[in-house]
């Protein structure tokens, strides 16, 4: 009886990394529908649909953000206090948050799979 599946481990990272970089690319034309609606003076389009799934799919990566939004931190020029740029938040948050996920589906799928038999 197998307690971990690697193949269930690494299919579900790479699926969830896959859809992290689908989302923050329909962020990036969120941006860029912004920017036409400003140029154009026409209404802008509804995103509501990005913010959704973005809290669903990444919840850790939102709160941090959302937190880092409306609690700013103190300007400093010192290299460490300097908060986190886009790179560092990927590699912080978004990464390891797929990879936690990853492990979630390797222990659980084993263990579904083998109640239903």
């Amino acid at each position: 009886m197998k307690r971990f599946s690697v193949k269930v481990f690494a299919f579900a990272t790479l699926l969830h990394i896959v859809g992290t970089i689908f989302l923050i690319s329909a962020g990036f034309r969120e941006l860029e529908a912004l920017r036409r609606a400003m140029e154009t003076g026409q209404p802008e389009e509804s995103f509501l649909w990005l913010t959704v799934w973005a809290w669903i799919w990444q919840p850790i990566g939102m709160l941090v953000s959302y937190y880092l939004r409306y609690h700013p931190r103190p300007v400093s020029h010192n290299l460490f206090e300097r908060g986190l740029g886009p790179s560092e938040y990927f590699y912080y948050f978004m990464l390891p948050w797929s990879v936690f996920v990853g492990l979630c589906f390797g222990f659980l799928v084993p263990r579904l799979s083998r109640s239903t038999r």
